[in-house]
């Protein structure tokens, strides 16, 4: 069986992938169904086992052989029921055990051992697989004559363009990092690497057939020479950084026009997604017809990126799958050489901190009132019902409201005070303001107590009402400039009911006190703070009806 894979760069040098392999045995990776006879009543029982750690993956049947390639690695299974696993050495001695539907081994030395499963439902009989534990070699060069190649090791090539050839002791997958080039079921494996690549480490993975990420072997091609990144001014290529800070949030960008060489520094609180591209828009947009979406070749610390670091197309860098720390990030595009970029992006798991500020000045902010509730008296003080209703049978029966009091809480004004405008002693900058302070007393109806550069004040208003008429009302005199005005003392209600006819129906007293405080804080800004200046306002309402019979 011989297969041949070829992409073609925009330099015109080739990375051409070619494979000789040989006829698959049953061992590797065996996927026929597994069907096991009933051992009881004659009935027929379907078990279905597949090798995953999850109910996808090749189905293997009873009595199959099973390859793990790489000595002390773990196999999986998991089976379509419950039941109990055991598995046996080569001597029938028990090394490990399982129940529920999955099943994981302890890493298995070189070796033969024998698995079975038997399940809950006593119709069904037992299944079972014979698994081989064999070494995997892979050399640099021709079965048994080349250099053996080990785990993480480095393979240098000092003149580029160059060619190179791997070839492993069973059938597997090969894959270059970062190129999308995979070929399958091969012993033999051809790889150009092209001169572009100079000055990059480049990760290849193998993985026999029948295993998985426990059995693959990766090692690394070092390429000769110094990368260029010769892509004319920085204003003509630039790169974007785009947030995701979890699964539901929608991508945001996070920076961008990151010219060449730039240095940046990210914050993210809960690292999850920092995607690295050429187009911020065109990226979550997820659109390929946008000239800036080029899928290109992307390293980190001069290591060719491998696909799990990718976004489906290429065309961005999940920077936050290295985790925190310090990267040098390259971009070298697929279709344009001249366009490539540099930079370095340090990701920090951590809230960003604050931005310097200022602070606020004294005269620009006042506390806030702890205000008491608004009470209404009779004028023997009796307490009259807020949002309540008192029923009088005749105009005589008014006596009791004809002086009527209100307490509750106001501004009120005990004297001038000098206070350092900047708050700071290096810069004293003495300003005389009013001297305010809250208190709760009797209020007068319609009064107000607000005084330039004062930081509180206070105001409240009131009407009264028959029906949806309004009889009086008391309240500051509109646009008037003067800083405190009083009200009167007293709220003569029977003198307005009797000035209204004394006219059976309901008169309605509603009163609103405002209590005003100035605020200042800093809203964050991008990354500066700006000083926001307010205004605190509480209001507080009073409401009585009198229903005269």
């Amino acid at each position: 069986m011989k297969r041949s894979l070829q992409f073609m760069l925009a330099t015109g040098l080739a990375v051409v992938v070619a494979a000789t392999g040989m006829e698959i045995p049953q061992a590797f990776g065996a996927t026929t169904s597994s069907t096991a006879a009933s051992t009881t009543k004659g009935a027929a029982c379907s078990i279905k086992v597949v090798r995953s750690k999850t109910a996808e993956g090749p189905e293997v049947a009873s009595g199959s052989t099973q390859l793990l390639p790489n000595e002390n690695a773990r196999i999986y299974f998991y089976a379509s029921q419950r039941g109990d696993w055991a598995m046996m050495d080569q001597f029938g001695k028990q090394i490990d055990q399982g129940v529920r539907q999955s099943f994981v081994s302890n890493p298995l030395p070189n070796g033969k051992y024998t698995l079975t499963f038997t399940p809950k439902d006593t119709k069904c009989g037992t299944w079972s697989t014979t698994i081989n534990v064999e070494p995997v070699t892979i050399y640099q060069g021709a079965e048994g004559s080349g250099q053996k190649i080990a785990a993480k090791q480095i393979v240098n090539v000092t003149e580029l363009p160059a060619h190179l050839q791997f070839t492993a002791s069973y059938p597997g997958q090969w894959t270059v990092g970062g190129i999308n080039e995979t070929v399958y079921e091969t012993k033999t494996f051809q790889f150009t690497v092209p001169a572009q690549f100079a000055g990059l480490s480049i990760p290849v993975t193998y993985v026999p057939n029948g295993g998985d990420d426990d059995s693959s072997t990766q090692f690394f091609i070092q390429a000769g020479g110094k990368n260029s990144t010769s892509s004319g001014t920085p204003s003509d290529f630039d790169m974007d950084v785009v947030s995701q800070v979890n699964a539901n949030s929608t991508p945001t960008e996070e920076k961008e026009g990151l010219a060449q060489n730039a240095s940046v520094t990210i914050y993210q609180n809960s690292l999850y997604k920092l995607w690295v591209t050429p187009n911020a828009e065109a990226f979550i947009k997820d659109r390929v017809d946008y000239h800036e979406a080029d899928p290109g070749f992307w390293t980190v610390n001069n290591v060719l990126a491998t696909n799990d670091h990718l976004n489906w197309n290429d065309t961005a860098l999940n920077l936050a799958s290295y985790g925190a720390g310090t990267y040098k990030v390259m971009y070298l595009s697929k279709t344009d050489a001249t366009r490539q970029w540099t930079g370095t992006i340090q990701i920090v798991n951590d809230a960003k901190p604050a931005s310097s500020r200022g602070s606020c000045d004294p005269v620009e902010s006042g506390t806030a009132p702890a205000a008491q509730p608004l009470t209404l008296l009779t004028g023997k003080g009796a307490i009259l019902p807020n949002g309540g209703t008192v029923t009088v049978s005749s105009p005589a029966e008014l006596s009791d409201y004809r002086a009527l009091k209100l307490t509750g809480t106001h501004a009120v004004k005990t004297g001038m005070q000098k206070i350092n405008k900047d708050n700071v002693k290096t810069n004293i900058h003495y300003v005389h303001v009013p001297k305010l302070e809250w208190v709760s007393e009797p209020l007068t109806f319609g009064e107000q107590h607000e005084y330039s550069g004062g930081r509180i004040s206070s105001a409240n208003r009131v009407e009264v009402r028959y029906n949806n008429e309004v009889l009086a009302s008391f309240a500051p005199a509109a646009g008037s400039d003067e800083e405190e005005a009083d009200g009167e003392t007293a709220l003569n209600l029977a003198a307005i009911i009797a000035k209204n006819g004394n006219k059976a129906g309901n008169y309605t007293i509603s009163i609103e006190n405002t209590l005003s405080n100035l605020t200042c804080g800093y809203e964050e800004n991008a990354d500066s703070y700006d000083k926001v200046l307010g205004t605190n306002t509480m209001k507080q309402t009073y409401t009585l009806t009198i229903t005269l019979k």
